[in-house]
């Protein structure tokens, strides 16, 4: 999917949690993260690094270009995934699970 999304070629911007300017908040877990963008469509995959929790992406739509009209959904199984805001998604992580979000 992530190939299929346009990883890997000169079209698709590669954030990395280290990097400054990271584009990603990440609240209510102890989570790293990377982030995709390709056109008006980011992925950010968050990974949990302690103990779970109630996981909260605030992707920042002005330094990727995504939309503020942007939704977002489990990249796996398409799931939809509801915030309080544009950009801003929250969902339960488990102790050193994964999740794929697709904003678009």
């Amino acid at each position: 999917k992530l190939f299929e999304f346009g990883y890997g070629t000169d079209e698709c911007r590669v954030y990395n949690y280290w990097n400054e300017g990271f584009p990603l908040s990440i609240e209510g877990v102890d989570g790293r993260a990377i982030v995709l963008v390709n056109g008006p469509r980011a992925i950010a995959i968050v990974t949990d690094y302690g103990e779970g929790g109630e996981c909260t992406l605030g992707l920042d739509l002005a330094a990727t270009g995504v939309p503020a009209t942007v939704s977002a959904r489990d990249l796996e199984t398409g799931e939809d995934i509801v915030g309080d805001a544009p950009g801003r998604v929250t969902f339960p992580l488990k102790k050193h699970d994964f999740r794929a979000v697709l904003f678009e």
